[in-house]
């Protein structure tokens, strides 16, 4: 089975990513995909206040408007679609109201990198007596963007778990957070936003996986609260990475029920059958 689409992925106007707009649809034409979103970063915090490892944010963000614009004029089989990760949209809320009207968009998705005035989660020293005031910001302060609710979808809602557990090994039982964790997403089901799956480029995502997927109770919670929308992203930030884990996602997601993923075209859920 082939993939049938990536919404959320980066070209090189991210400051992390690697590849071009051009060489990044390229490759998800020779994958076959139907649709191809490229998100690329926007972190509201360093919009006015660039720092050397985001770099110019601002410029960035427009070359990527135009290569993508110019790119949907390519002859090619995929269908590509203009998207912004929007990184901590309220900690700097002009900045993220300027970015948002630079263009007519496709999809947005709304992440959460880091806390107000912290260094993303990838950079912080963990330990276990700190985590759970880590864990109750970082869900409290999603409600809130939830709350303000102008993106598509919510994105890698597990991210501070990659370095919790995996990086720094220490184990997190999400039952001490779960009013929080419902909150969050009972109010994204009733605006009727959409919840990411990030296969983190994990190619071996599927059935035979499920066990150490970290998002399966966050998507089974999300349909028993009447969760409609859910996104599919590979969260690639180079070609070779392009749609990895996205049929083990789409396995996964009718294992647990769902019948359609969405691609949102002109801030439109477009439901797709799986």
């Amino acid at each position: 089975m082939k993939p049938y689409f990536d919404s959320h992925c980066h070209s090189s106007n991210s400051f992390d990513a690697e590849n071009t707009v051009e060489e990044m649809l390229a490759r998800a034409d020779k994958l076959g995909l139907e649709y191809l979103t490229i998100t690329d970063h926007f972190e509201a915090p360093c919009y006015y206040n660039q720092n050397e490892e985001m770099g110019d944010i601002p410029m960035l963000i427009r070359n990527s408007i135009k290569d993508i614009k110019s790119q949907q004029q390519a002859q090619t089989g995929t269908k590509l679609l203009c998207g912004i990760e929007l990184g901590e949209p309220l900690q700097d809320i002009k900045a993220t109201e300027e970015v948002l009207g630079l263009t007519d968009y496709d999809f947005v998705l709304c992440s959460l990198h880091n806390l107000k005035c912290m260094k993303d989660f990838f950079w912080l020293d963990y330990s276990a007596d700190k985590i759970p005031e880590l864990l109750k910001a970082y869900f409290l302060e999603l409600l809130e963007c939830i709350q303000w609710g102008n993106f598509n979808s919510l994105a890698h809602i597990t991210y501070p778990l990659r370095y919790i557990c995996d990086k720094a090994n220490i184990a997190v039982d999400l039952n001490e957070y779960k009013g929080q964790i419902d909150e969050v997403l009972s109010l994204l089901a009733e605006k009727d936003l959409a919840l990411e799956f990030n296969t983190c480029r994990n190619d071996a995502l599927g059935l035979s996986a499920m066990h150490s997927c970290r998002d399966i109770p966050f998507l089974k919670r999300f349909r028993e609260l009447g969760g409609r929308f859910i996104t599919l992203g590979s969260d690639a930030h180079k070609t070779a990475d392009l749609a990895k884990g996205i049929t083990g996602a789409v396995e996964i997601l009718k294992d647990l029920g769902y019948k359609e993923a969405a691609v949102y075209i002109k801030r439109q859920p477009c439901p797709i059958a799986l």
